[in-house]
């Protein structure tokens, strides 16, 4: 479904029609670059792909977040922007200890 999605945008994205991607479309093409180890292109649509999130907040898009923020992690550390990182990694920690019983809340202490 993934595949077909990208495929969808980047036709109408040639024919230039206005399609607004959604958190799923933008963090499939994320998954897509990281995949190719294009990391800074990686990074760019995990962090479109969060404010995406944040801007509409939808409920089946909820369980995506998290391991679309270990991907972007997971870019950082690859591109070698251990900073950014390390900042991105404490704060996906922190929430997740807060999380009623998540299984990595140990981790996090």
């Amino acid at each position: 479904e993934g595949e077909i999605r990208l495929l969808l945008l980047e036709v109408n994205k040639k024919r230039d029609i206005g399609v607004v991607a959604t958190f799923s479309d933008i963090l499939a093409m994320a998954d897509q670059e990281a995949s190719q180890e294009h990391w800074e292109e990686a990074i760019k649509l995990y962090d479109q792909s969060l404010k995406k999130y944040e801007e509409k907040k939808d409920p089946k898009d909820t369980p995506k977040v998290g391991p679309a923020r270990f991907q972007l992690i997971r870019c950082e550390y690859m591109l070698g922007k251990y900073a950014d990182c390390l900042s991105h990694a404490e704060a996906l920690a922190k929430e997740l200890s807060a999380v009623k019983g998540d299984k990595t809340r140990p981790l996090a202490a």
